[in-house]
């Protein structure tokens, strides 16, 4: 049995918006909350929203929700116990804006060193 007081510090610890980012799913902040497009159907406009003050996410479109471990449940394809085993051992653990920023300076500095498409002749 996985103690109580582990659950909750993974909930409480683990940064869902760097996670969900880390899965592929692009996500673009409006007013306090995050949203992408939902990665459990077939969405085409971005209805899986993100609230990084309650560190809960929700999809408008199938109804999935949740926290960071049934994130990882449904994402992974998972139980319980291994999505908490999972996210004990993951990056994700600074929750806040200095590891979003992270990840953002990261992305950008790989964009930049893209070389740009030149005409064919």
């Amino acid at each position: 049995m996985i103690e109580k007081e582990k659950i909750e510090a993974i909930k409480n610890g683990v940064d869902l918006v760097a996670l969900v980012e880390s899965r592929g799913i692009k996500l673009k902040k409006n007013g306090k909350s995050w949203f992408g497009l939902c990665p459990f159907h077939d969405d085409h406009n971005p209805s899986l929203s993100i609230n990084p003050s309650t560190n809960l996410w929700q999809c408008f479109g199938c109804g999935a929700g949740g926290d960071v471990i049934r994130f990882v449940e449904l994402f992974d394809l998972v139980d319980f116990k291994e999505a908490v085993k999972r996210l004990s051992d993951n990056d994700f653990k600074a929750a806040g804006k200095s590891n979003r920023m992270r990840v953002r300076r990261l992305r950008k500095k790989k964009i930049r060193s893209l070389k740009p498409i030149t005409a064919l002749p």
